[in-house]
């Protein structure tokens, strides 16, 4: 829930530097998420394929979050 609260604030917001920083937040929110699905399949609450599924998930998320800072960063260089 805060990764998709730090998104929306990012997406709502207009000067690049505090999209930027609403993005890292939203990284640094995703190891909190990563954190807990790894606890959640080391105490089998969840199932191998269910993890490995959510870790493919997790990766895409992270994947877009770095893509979209970086895009940010090159508006606010230039």
């Amino acid at each position: 829930m805060r990764v998709e609260i730090c998104i929306y604030h990012a997406h709502g917001e207009k000067e690049s530097s505090r999209k930027v920083d609403f993005i890292a937040e939203a990284q640094e929110k995703m190891l909190e998420v990563k954190l807990a699905v790894r606890i959640l399949h080391d105490s089998k609450q969840l199932s191998l394929k269910k993890y490995a599924l959510l870790c493919e998930q997790m990766v895409g998320i992270e994947k877009n979050l770095e893509d979209w800072k970086k895009y940010h960063l090159n508006n606010i260089k230039q």
